[in-house]
């Protein structure tokens, strides 16, 4: 199994959701997953950013089209450009990788009366088009994340089109059906799931603790050696003697992953996204590492083999009795709970998602922990390993007090935090 968790520190940490790396045995965080309008909403200040940029230096005339249809179509919306907003360190294969995601394609048509010879019209630059509308402000200023998403879909369009946002399909409506748009990350073609951001950009074997044997360049080598002697640093080496490998992603993964080693199922190999550093890159990997503990082969022997299993079966095998997973599952999860998320997070009914956890919020320390038992104990994990002991009792308190209660955890813990 493999897993992804997510990027962000806990203090500031957006909504998560069902990983759509499951089906591929990937554990860990995929974040905008249950966030989606949260989502939609970075996509439409990002467009905005990036068109307002663009089209700044007079050279071209964007608009939009459905990319479902080709990119040779007519385009069906003209985008209204403004002066003004920061694209920060923002390139176009991100906004590419967001269009792509709301099943659009940005055109750029040439505008040769704006240049003069091979040079921009500096005339144009210094001075606001006179075409453009004034500076367009961000349509959600004012509103937190966790307010953006406790919209309903009509409340979010109908603050975008007030504040003259068109970030719509051919039709003029968001097709959640269509394949382009679905954030739905159940697919029957499991490949269907992956694009460029989803293949390592590195891949390394770890050998006496070290990264080993990798065709990386200069660049990627120091983004992998900066992640990897993090990891060293916070988690003591008899305790990540499993891990085999190592991936360093893109920085437009926007997460991190273990799985198992197909050549050797005792072992694990981490994955992580390259853009990480300080409080996000140590919450991830102390989630990554709240997998690698508690899925261990003294924890959770692996087998290939589908027969019952009297505790639980994350995909790897089946958990020992005294396993913390499995005594984790037993006094949290009982099956109609299991039943219940599964369906629930698999209908890709994200208001639905939500109103569970505003319900539930009580029961899991995160959102992100709703999305099955073994997620639930990573996140549990690192909020044992990164917060004081709770004083409450709620259920979530309660995850939280069984890993107190367990010397050998206390004392890796007190250890990774004199390491942080």
């Amino acid at each position: 199994m493999t897993e992804q968790i997510p990027t962000q520190p806990p203090s500031d940490r957006p909504s998560f959701g069902p990983s759509p790396l499951k089906q591929q045995g990937l554990l860990g965080h995929t974040p905008g997953q249950r966030a989606k309008r949260s989502a939609r909403k970075r996509s439409a200040l990002l467009i905005l950013a990036a068109v307002t940029s663009i089209s700044a230096i007079g050279a071209v005339t964007p608009s939009l089209v459905n990319a479902a249809q080709g990119r040779d179509q007519t385009p069906t919306h003209a985008l209204q450009t403004n002066q003004g907003l920061d694209l920060d360190d923002v390139r176009l294969g991100d906004l590419a990788n967001e269009l792509e995601s709301l099943g659009l394609d940005l055109v750029f048509t040439p505008s040769p009366e704006n240049w003069i010879g091979s040079e921009i019209d500096q005339d144009y630059l210094d001075s606001p088009s006179e075409n453009s509308n004034p500076a367009q402000v961000d349509p959600f200023d004012g509103m937190t994340d966790e307010e953006v998403d406790a919209l309903s879909d009509e409340e979010f369009f109908t603050i975008l089109e007030d504040a003259g946002v068109d970030i719509s399909s051919e039709d003029g409506d968001w097709d959640e059906s269509d394949p382009q748009t679905s954030d739905d990350s159940d697919s029957s073609d499991d490949s269907d799931s992956y694009d460029d951001s989803d293949s390592p950009l590195a891949s390394f074997k770890v050998v006496d603790g070290k990264l080993m044997g990798s065709e990386a360049s200069a660049e990627q080598l120091d983004q992998a050696n900066a992640v990897w002697s993090r990891f060293t640093q916070i988690i003591p080496a008899t305790e990540r003697t499993m891990v085999s490998g190592f991936e360093l992603m893109s920085s437009e993964y926007g997460g991190a992953h273990v799985y198992a080693d197909e050549d050797n199922p005792t072992k694990w190999i981490l994955g992580v996204d390259s853009a990480m550093s300080g409080e996000e890159l140590d919450y991830v990997l102390v989630h990554e590492f709240g997998h690698l503990l508690t899925l261990k082969a003294s924890e959770v022997p692996p087998s290939s083999e589908n027969g019952s299993c009297p505790t639980f079966d994350p995909g790897e095998g089946c958990a020992l009795s005294q396993s913390t997973l499995a005594k984790f599952v037993a006094a949290f999860w009982p099956q109609s709970l299991q039943n219940e998320l599964e369906q629930l997070n698999e209908s890709g009914d994200w208001d639905a998602l939500d109103a569970y956890y505003t319900e539930n919020a009580d029961s899991f320390v995160t959102d992100y922990a709703m999305t099955n038992a073994v997620e639930d104990l990573a996140e549990t994990f690192t909020e044992f390993v990164l917060k004081d002991r709770p004083q409450g009792n709620t259920i979530a308190e309660q995850k939280v007090q069984m890993l107190w209660a367990d010397q050998d955890m206390v004392n890796l813990r007190a250890e990774i935090r004199s390491r942080l």
